[in-house]
């Protein structure tokens, strides 16, 4: 019985042999496919370190007043630089330019978004520009902790997925810049830099103020646990108003040279180093400025709305051809208005002279874009 069961089996092969290498195939295209999809969503659950600061995480979240410490201004680079950096990048003298650094084979888009920079209302205009230009906007979505520094598997992770987008799409998350260069294996292509800032103090104003939002679960929290601790100091934290916190030199406004911060615009364009968050760092605010000459196609600036929007529509036409008409269509987001006096935005200015610098460069160079570009 067996062996005509054998017999039957052999003789159907080679009767209709020609099913077996098909067969194959498609079985080999098939596990190709899902090789494809699994590279595809791998970022989305890369492994993340056990150390996360709450604001690093989260631009909303409370940070715990801390005894502050005096450290030297300057931190050296890290040993894991990356070659490409100038052995003289301190020396170097980096002006603002007008030069496009847009490829014009590139079709990756990545905006790197600096919070409270009405980055909403940005990301509105990415996705509804996407329909006109034909390109796909892929938003993230922060349902676990995102940190903005990334372990290089991350980096990877999110460089290889990448490399599978055939076609034009954009992708905005709040995270420090990427050496793309560096972890590529595949496609050589680069993608095109932008991003927005604002005015850092009125930037820090907001965040302050978003801090004590009512409406957020972390607000009641921290006024919960402050009262726990002496009653009453909640409620006073959450009734301080940003100039009585920087007068009162209270820790929460206090930026002093060479501790860490999350919280500012510096790291977003210098990038994945230790030396990135600390505040008032040279070697940072070198490495920022190379960054967006180098790297970055467009750095808008939200006071200077109208230029942004022209310069991105002829630095990025492939994404941004019609923006203006789009973005004046929009319903802008209302951000409260807290108004600052003279001598606390002085005070300020002199505690993140490295901020108001770098933020100086960025509207100069999109100046000289407007003008010459």
């Amino acid at each position: 019985m067996k062996r005509r069961i054998v017999k039957s089996c052999i003789s159907t092969l080679c009767i209709h042999g020609w099913y077996v290498p098909l067969f194959l195939l498609m079985l080999g295209v098939k596990i190709c496919l899902l090789s494809l999809i699994a590279d595809s969503i791998k970022h989305y659950h890369a492994t993340t370190s056990g150390k996360y600061d709450r604001a690093n995480g989260n631009e909303n979240a409370i940070i715990k007043p801390q005894k502050h410490k005096r450290v030297p201004t300057s931190t050296s680079p890290p040993e894991n630089v990356v070659a490409e950096i100038p052995d003289n990048l301190m020396d170097l003298d980096i002006s603002p330019s007008a030069k496009n650094r847009t490829s014009s084979t590139s079709i990756w888009l990545i905006y790197n978004s600096v919070p409270q920079c009405l980055e909403e209302t940005s990301v509105e205009l990415m996705e509804t520009l996407s329909v006109q230009n034909r390109f796909s906007h892929q938003e993230h979505e922060y349902q676990t902790p995102w940190p903005r520094f990334l372990l290089e598997q991350e980096q990877e992770s999110l460089v290889s997925w990448f490399q599978y987008q055939h076609l034009p799409r954009s992708y905005n998350r709040h995270f420090y810049y990427i050496n793309f260069t560096k972890f590529q294996k595949y496609a050589k292509q680069k993608p095109i830099y932008v991003n927005i800032v604002r005015d850092p103090i009125d930037r820090l104003v907001l965040n302050y103020y978003s801090r004590r939002n009512m409406s957020s679960p972390l607000t009641k929290e921290e006024i919960e646990r402050r009262n726990s601790v002496a009653p009453g100091s909640g409620t006073e934290w959450y009734h301080r108003t940003f100039e009585e916190c920087v007068l009162q030199a209270d820790p929460e406004c206090r930026y002093t040279a060479g501790e860490k911060s999350f919280t500012l615009m510096i790291p977003f364009f210098c990038g994945q180093h230790n030396s990135c968050v600390a505040i008032n760092d040279r070697w940072a605010l070198q490495m920022a400025k190379l960054n967006i000459e180098r790297e970055y196609s467009v750095v808008g600036v939200l006071e200077k709305m109208d230029q942004t929007l022209s310069v991105l529509a002829k630095f990025v036409p492939r994404f941004f051809h019609g923006a203006a008409q789009v973005y004046s269509k929009l319903v802008k987001k209302v951000e409260p208005q807290h108004k600052v006096s003279s001598d606390v935005r002085q005070v300020m200015e002199s505690e993140l002279y490295n901020e108001m610098e770098l933020y100086r460069f960025i509207l100069s160079r999109l100046s000289a874009q407007h003008e010459n570009g």
